[in-house]
């Protein structure tokens, strides 16, 4: 086994766990529009099965590449990050930019709490 290639992924498992710690202000899906309004008050618990249900499945997974391609799908917010992960064939360069995003987002998430 490539030790590189294993280290961007327990980092990316990593990042993507305290990602899903900082939430959502806009989630990528638009799960609300599923529900009625009556309804609206245990959405918050369903995206915390949901996104504890992601976890799991995030650390069950052996593909590199399946990896990257999720948490890209469902934890970078920004299209043309996600337009940049699959443009990038190279798997390793792909796990990179997958982490830097991730690391964005993060720190975008820890400033705007800073600013509440």
């Amino acid at each position: 086994r490539n030790k590189g290639l294993e280290r961007l992924v327990d980092r990316l498992k990593e990042l993507a766990v305290e990602r899903v710690h900082w939430g959502f202000d806009n989630p990528p899906w638009e799960i609300q529009d599923c529900f009625p309004s009556q309804l609206s008050a245990s959405l918050d618990s369903f995206a915390l099965d949901s996104m504890q249900h992601f976890q799991q499945f995030l650390s069950q997974l052996k593909s590199p590449g399946l990896l990257a391609d999720l948490v890209t799908c469902t934890l970078l917010t920004r299209p043309t990050d996600r337009q940049t992960i699959l443009e990038t064939i190279d798997l390793e360069r792909r796990l990179r930019l997958v982490i830097h995003f991730l690391v964005v987002e993060i720190r975008r998430c820890q400033d705007n709490e800073s600013y509440e």
